[in-house]
This record gives C-alpha cells, sequence and structure tokens, in this order.
C-alpha cells in the first residue's frame, strides 16, 4: 500500500532494495518488498499455522486504503466519519506491529 507510491520509472512502477547481504540493490515491485510470509502467525499445538493476526491485519489495510488514497490526494475525511475511525485503527496497527513493540510484549 505506502511503496506502490515510490514506484520509479526505471524500470516503470518498481522500487530500488537493498540486500544488506550480498551489498547489491535490485529493482522490484512494491508487491514483492519487504515481504515476510506469515510474520504475525502462530503455530498451533498440532503444527499448523494460525493466520487469523494475518487476515485481520490484511482486513484492516483494505479499509484503511481508499481512506489512504484520499489523503495522498489531500482529501481529509470528516471529523467524526466512519472513515476516519477506519484510519486511526490502521495507523495504531502500523504502531503496533512494528518489530520493537513485538520484541518489548515479547518481554
Amino acid at each position: 500500500m505506502h511503496l506502490k507510491n515510490f514506484g520509479g520509472d526505471n524500470p516503470k512502477g518498481q522500487v530500488w532494495t537493498y540486500d544488506a547481504l550480498e551489498g547489491t540493490a535490485r529493482p522490484a515491485t512494491p508487491e514483492n518488498t519487504a515481504v515476510q510470509s506469515y510474520f504475525y502467525s502462530s503455530e498451533t499445538t498440532d503444527g499448523k499455522i494460525d493466520g487469523t493476526i494475518d487476515e485481520a491485519m490484511t482486513k484492516i489495510e483494505g479499509v484503511a486504503a481508499p481512506v489512504y488514497e484520499a489523503l495522498l490526494r489531500g482529501e481529509f475525511p470528516k471529523d467524526g466519519s466512519p472513515e476516519r475511525a477506519d484510519f486511526a485503527v490502521f495507523l495504531a496497527l502500523m504502531f503496533a506491529r512494528t518489530t520493537a513493540l513485538r520484541r518489548m510484549t515479547a518481554e
């Protein structure tokens, strides 16, 4: 949702990604940049992946996406509107999903 707004012209629509391990940079589509599968998922006692948290985050981002796009155009949601509340939830999620906050919570 964020990175697509930084896509360049060479190559068109892609962002440059730096690989710290290899010391190289390469173009990549925004959808395939900074992605880690099952990052917020947990393993159940029977060894299966529980993606409930990932799925909830995807829904929250989906609801916030139109508001985000409107904000980029300079359009602000009205006070008390559902869109404003949806975006507030999204912002709280962005804060809560950081690696640092996850580490602090685990500690």
